[in-house]
């Protein structure tokens, strides 16, 4: 892996009354709500690899399940992946691009619409996600099941240090992208991913496998284990937001699941 350490590539998505979702080399890694206005900014390094690479945007009209949705007449959907130099603004006029997403909502428009390109990239990472093995959903159901139960039942007891060794193929894949992180900070970082949240409030949703969509990601390489409303599975009660005009959060565990040296762990 060759890089700039001066240069991040990033993907910028802007989404506006439309569910969205943009995917580098089938990697999740930006998703905004259909509810929303949101502008936001995600650096790539560690998704990106040598060659060729792929890129998505994934848009949905609201709907009720009975039939397909609309989309409101001020969807809107603006994603881009470029390159930018430190302190560079991310807009829409600056870095070096490598794809863009403009998609037009109009009634034509399909309820469900998937954009695809590809760009080329001089360098990549020789990253744990990209080696994983493809996963069998039906022969790894149970092993995946009780992965699950597992990481649940210690993020119900706010043991987050029992789960940091779970999260140590994704941590040395970020500690390698930027060389400003390293492995110590980062498994800090993990460790205190619940110190803002109120311990003798917390809760957690409860396990039911049955509920659980494996979604597949990484071309099967990788899991994103999601609940029956779509939100990823494992993560806390709604936690009301401090002023009643403001929406209520929660707290999930982030990262996707694979297999890395035959053990279910979180690759990203």
């Amino acid at each position: 892996m060759t890089f700039d350490p001066e240069v991040v590539r990033y993907g910028t998505l802007f989404s506006r009354a439309v569910a969205c979702e943009l995917r580098i080399n089938d990697i999740p890694v930006m998703a905004h709500a259909e509810d929303l206005m949101i502008n936001g900014a995600q650096p790539l390094r560690q998704y990106i690899l040598k060659g060729q690479n792929a890129a998505a945007l994934v848009c949905r009209a609201p709907g009720d399940g009975t039939g397909p949705g609309r989309y409101a007449p001020m969807a809107l959907a603006e994603a881009r992946i470029a390159d930018f130099r430190e302190g560079e603004t991310l807009s829409d006029e600056s870095g070096i691009e490598y794809a863009r997403f403009d998609p037009v909502f109009d009634e034509d428009t399909p309820p469900m619409l998937k954009m695809e390109t590809g760009f080329v990239s001089s360098w990549g990472g020789d990253w744990a996600w990209a080696k994983a093995p493809p996963i069998d959903l039906v022969a790894s159901r149970g092993a995946l099941d009780g992965f699950m139960s597992h990481v649940i039942q210690r993020f119900a007891a706010r043991d987050m240090e029992s789960l940091l060794p779970l999260f140590e193929p994704a941590i040395r894949d970020k500690a390698s992208a930027y060389p400003v992180l390293d492995v110590e900070g980062l498994a800090n970082m993990t460790l205190a991913w619940l110190a803002d949240t109120d311990a003798e409030s917390w809760s957690v949703l409860p396990f039911d496998p049955i509920q659980i969509d494996y979604r597949p990601a990484a071309n099967g390489r990788l899991i994103q284990p999601l609940g029956p409303d779509g939100l990823p599975a494992i993560r806390s009660d709604w936690i009301p937001a401090a002023d009643p005009e403001e929406r209520p959060s929660y707290v999930a565990l982030p990262g996707l699941i694979g297999f890395h040296e035959g053990q279910l762990r979180f690759m990203t």
